[in-house]
């Protein structure tokens, strides 16, 4: 669960309410470990 709320907190919260991710490749290595999140609880 912890994992979830980092990926959450980070991608969602940080990257889209509040906008402090400024970097492409920040984005893109949270997509990736978000995916390989999914891939686990698959």
């Amino acid at each position: 669960m912890k994992e979830f709320e980092n990926l959450y907190e980070s991608l969602h919260i940080a990257g889209y309410y509040r906008g402090d991710i400024f970097s492409v490749d920040a984005v893109k290595d949270y997509l990736k470990l978000t995916k390989e999140f999914i891939e686990k609880i698959k």
